[in-house]
């Protein structure tokens, strides 16, 4: 019993530990992704009695200038993805499709790279040679085979021969 309660108490334990851990993790990657732009710092930066007005006005500046242009890269990469998964999210519903047996025409899809316009004609060819396959078959199925009538009486003499032909056991010879 005591062995039962140890594991349980393992596992209660690890659990909480991967949840703590999981925590941390979350927040290392958010900072790493965003990273949280400090505040100045008043003690490390001695106050002027003059401050000049290009110094302070160029600092903010620089440092806005730096999160736009940070912020405008990022926009562009998450409108890239967004862009790669519709052209993905595209050529999965056109494979669909032509899987379906729908022939569809690949021109009209200019999102589609060539490579993938050429699994399309690809999948669209393996569909045409699956439906001629499946149309010869079934066109050589449907031709009757031309049965005659069996003939009963010489059959059963036969059969009726071999059931009273019995093996009788004879004792070895010596």
């Amino acid at each position: 019993m005591q062995i039962k309660q140890t594991a349980k108490q393992l596992a209660i334990q690890t659990a909480k530990t991967t949840l703590r851990e999981s925590n941390e993790f979350l927040k290392i990657a958010r900072q790493q992704i965003a990273p949280i732009p400090e505040a100045p710092r008043s003690a490390e930066k001695p106050i002027s009695p003059k401050p000049s007005e290009s110094g302070p006005k160029q600092e903010p500046n620089v440092d806005q200038n730096k999160l736009q242009v940070q912020s405008n890269r990022l926009k562009e990469a998450l409108d890239r993805e967004l862009e790669d998964i519709r052209k993905e999210n595209i050529f999965k519903d056109l494979q669909k499709r032509i899987s379906e047996g729908e022939e569809l025409n690949l021109e009209n899809f200019q999102e589609l790279s060539l490579d993938q316009k050429q699994v399309l004609y690809a999948e669209m060819e393996a569909v045409k040679a699956r439906k001629e396959a499946n149309t010869i078959n079934s066109k050589k199925s449907s031709l009757t085979e031309i049965v005659g009538k069996k003939g009963r009486k010489m059959f059963n003499v036969i059969k009726g021969r071999n059931e009273k032909h019995v093996e009788t056991r004879q004792p070895p010879s010596s």
